[in-house]
């Protein structure tokens, strides 16, 4: 029996086998300058074995990471629990085959960037949170239909569009019935079943975010939600996530630490500032489906006297272009997103109110948040401050 040293190993790792090797099998390691083992067969199989010397330290390390990580996990949830970073209250809708909002939830979120609360009403609707606002002699009812934006990821409901517009409407009652990740067939589709169970609005608006309801367009949101998230599979990031409070602690101080500051540029986004993709798949077929689901909603709105308006939500990338164009001196500085979706409202005949001019006003950093890319409440404040004026004037 011979055994092996580096220098044969090496060997081996290029391909090059010592001929003493080929028709030995090599069991144990043999004098002290002996590093590792080699079991050798006929077979070409090697097996390289770490002496204990070394083992045991690496065992012990990896004992005492997973001691201290099972320690920090227990001091966090008795002392410093930390909340969930994801939204995790998804149910499949009643009647619709989508997915929906679990009704009369109450939880709170964090991720270092925000820290926010969502309550919901008996119907799945996001509320303010806290005692139900007054509103029994309310005159009007303004419905509220849109996306992630529109329904407030990250920031608390008093501090949207939708409840910065409730609070200031005192005779009219508001619904926000907006969902994450919705597009524009869910609104229609909500639209069409809170009309057939009685609601009868006086004015309907619908949060559109060029953006990213292009892309919703054309996905389906046919989702049997699993422990309140809509992924079913999680995966071991994702569990990771869910279960354990060192992660969301490490994560929240992460992101807290690097706060400020624009989100980076998103590839799906990239396309929607080009124009010849407006007129090639799958970008056209995202047009023809958001203006054929315009249509049917303006038909919904018609037939039941409603008013309806449609408002551009713009994502951080708008927001930068429409800064950059103006600083450009161009005499339109609208960007494409903006000058596509309005076109295909205005083609309708629908009021249309783009308020990323408005939010682009604002200081760079201040109007998305950097990691999750959606309004803050600055933002969510303009949109408002748009709504209350274009909605007030004659």
């Amino acid at each position: 029996m011979r055994a092996l040293y580096y220098n044969d190993l090496f060997a081996f790792s290029e391909g090059k086998f010592p001929e003493a090797a080929r028709p030995i099998t090599v069991s144990r390691c043999f004098g002290a300058r002996d590093r590792c083992q080699v079991v050798r067969t006929t077979a070409v199989t090697v097996r390289i074995v770490m002496n204990r010397s070394i083992l045991k330290p690496l065992i012990s390390s990896v004992a005492a990471l997973l001691t201290a990580m099972f320690l920090a996990e227990i001091l966090l949830r008795s002392l410093a629990p930390q909340p969930q970073s994801t939204l995790d209250i998804y149910v499949r809708h009643p009647r619709l085959p989508i997915y929906a909002l679990r009704p009369n939830a109450e939880t709170a979120f964090s991720n270092g960037e925000s820290r926010w609360s969502v309550q919901t009403d008996a119907s799945g609707f996001r509320i303010r949170t806290g005692p139900p606002h007054g509103k029994e002699g309310a005159r009007k009812t303004i419905l509220i239909l849109g996306g992630t934006n529109t329904f407030g990821y990250d920031v608390n409901y008093e501090q949207t569009f939708a409840g910065l517009l409730e609070e200031a409407s005192l005779d009219a009652h508001v619904i926000n019935a907006a969902v994450p990740i919705y597009g524009p067939v869910q609104y229609r589709m909500v639209l069409e079943d809170l009309l057939s169970k009685g609601l009868r609005p006086d004015l309907i608006l619908v949060g559109f975010c060029p953006g990213t309801d292009f892309a919703h367009a054309l996905s389906s949101k046919d989702v049997m939600p699993h422990d309140g998230y809509l992924e079913s599979n999680l995966g071991a990031r994702g569990f990771i996530k869910k279960s354990t409070h060192i992660y969301r602690f490490v994560a929240s101080t992460f992101h807290r630490a690097l706060t400020g500051g624009d989100p980076s540029d998103m590839a799906s986004e990239r396309p929607l500032f080009v124009e010849e993709e407006w007129q090639r798949p799958p970008l056209s077929l995202a047009v023809d489906r958001v203006r054929e689901e315009a249509r049917r909603i303006q038909n919904l709105a018609a037939s039941h006297s409603a008013r309806l308006v449609f408002v551009m939500v713009p994502t951080a990338a708008m927001v930068s272009s429409e800064r950059a164009n103006k600083a450009s001196g161009l005499a339109d500085p609208l960007d494409l997103p903006s000058l596509h979706t309005e076109a295909i409202f205005r083609g309708l005949g629908i009021d249309v109110i783009d308020t990323t001019p408005a939010i682009a006003t604002l200081p760079s950093g201040t109007t998305h948040y950097r990691f999750d890319r959606h309004l803050t409440p600055q933002a969510h404040r303009m949109i408002y401050e748009e709504l209350r004026h274009t909605l007030n004037s004659p």
